[in-house]
Parts: C-alpha cells; structure tokens; sequence
C-alpha cells in the first residue's frame, strides 16, 4: 500500500513545496523592494490570509469553486475529486488533478515565506555591499537579482526544511479532500474512526509514519544542498 501510494505524495508535496517556495521567495522579493505599493500591499494581505486559513477548508472551496462537475467558476483545465491518474498513465490528467492541490498545499509555506524574504532581503538591501555595487555603477535590478535575492533567499530555504513537517501534515487532509490515493490519506483509516470502532492498523500506521519522516528528513537535505548552492559561507 505504501508502494502504489507513494508516487502520488512525492508529486503532491513537491509540487507544493517548488510552488510555495517559488511564490514566496517572489512576493517577498517584490514586497521588499516596493513596500509602500499597493501590490506589495495586496501580497502582504493574501499572505496573511494564506498562512491563517485551514487548508481543508480551502481545499474544500477550492473544490466549490473551480471543480468542472460542481464548480461555480469552472475551469476547463482543473479537475475535481477522484480525477488523479498516474504520471505515466495520463499526464494531461495527472496535471490536472494536482494543480488546485499544489495551488491549496503551498499557500500558507508561500505566506510565511513571503514574510521572512519581505523582513531579510530588506535587511541585505541595507547593507554595505549593496551600496558598493550600486557605486560601482551597476543597475538596480542586477543588483537586487544578483546579490540581494541571494542573501535573502537563505533564511526562507532554511524555513521550508523547517516547516516540512507542517506540509505533510497538511497534505494529509488536502489527500482526503481531493481524493488523491496517496498513502498520506490513509492516516485516519490506519488509527480507526473517531467512534472508536474498528482496530488501528499498526503496520499500515508505522509505514505511514516512516514514509513521511523520511520525507521531512530528504526535504531538509535538499534545502541544505539549495544553501549551500546560495551562500558561500555555508558552503566553506
């Protein structure tokens, strides 16, 4: 079970976490460099909701909104519930039933991420050598993409390996609401209901515990790797 399963959660938690990095290391690098803008304004706002909002509930949304079967605002590129298939079965499907998932997963680790870029890419924009290469006679823009994105983006890689165990939680109920047959999903099964009816599935539950510590743990080795590949000084 936890072999078929895996695909499926290795897809939904890396596209959720490429995405809510991606947007976070962005907004956050827009949000530093033009504060007092009404898109710096408007990110901020969508961030705080993003982090605040549960993603069951979201995804649920989600699901009201978009979903071609039920949606009010259909989309003809988004699937519903139950439309996963595997990446070498149908790739056209496999896109389409992960990305309002990928969407619903990433956004609070896009808000918070936000954030920490907003608060260190400030910081590096304060900095001696910014100053040096602005003197030097080099663009605005080369010397935010080139040497303040960097010095900032550390911090955020550090917090994505951090919160990986908040997206693996929170995979867990995106799984359920979305109908992806990952093993994640099958947590609530594993332990029995609620009502305390039926036995706890102990060996489907311990391979649903290793399969996401292993997870966290590779999630925190390639955010090392990523920092090193950033910072110099990590790398010496």
């Amino acid at each position: 079970m936890v072999a078929e399963g895996l695909p499926a959660d290795v897809a939904l938690l890396a596209g959720g976490l490429v995405i809510g990095g991606l947007a976070g290391l962005a907004g956050g690098a827009v949000c530093a460099v033009r504060p007092r803008s009404a898109l710096s304004r408007s990110l901020e706002g969508a961030a705080s909701i993003a982090v605040c909002a549960p993603v069951y509930w979201v995804g649920l949304m989600a699901i009201y909104v978009f979903s071609p079967d039920i949606g009010s605002i259909p989309l003809p590129f988004v699937g519903g519930q139950g439309t996963y298939a595997p990446l070498t079965d149908d790739p056209s499907r496999w896109l389409r039933g992960l990305l309002i998932p990928w969407l619903v997963l990433a956004a609070p680790l896009a808000g918070m991420c936000l954030r920490m870029m907003r608060s260190t890419m400030r910081e590096s924009l304060d900095q001696d050598y910014i100053r040096t290469a602005l003197g030097k006679g080099l663009p605005w823009g080369t010397v935010v993409r080139r040497h303040a994105v960097p010095a900032g983006a550390g911090p955020v890689i550090s917090l994505a390996g951090v919160t990986m165990a908040t997206v693996v939680t929170n995979a867990v109920l995106i799984e359920r609401a979305f109908n992806i047959p990952g093993v994640l999903r099958l947590t609530t099964r594993a332990m029995g209901n609620v009502e305390g009816q039926g036995t706890v599935d102990y060996p489907l539950l311990q391979g649903i515990v290793i399969t996401g510590a292993l997870t966290i743990v590779l999630a925190n080795l390639c955010a090392d790797v990523v920092l090193a590949w950033l910072d110099p000084r990590v790398r010496a």
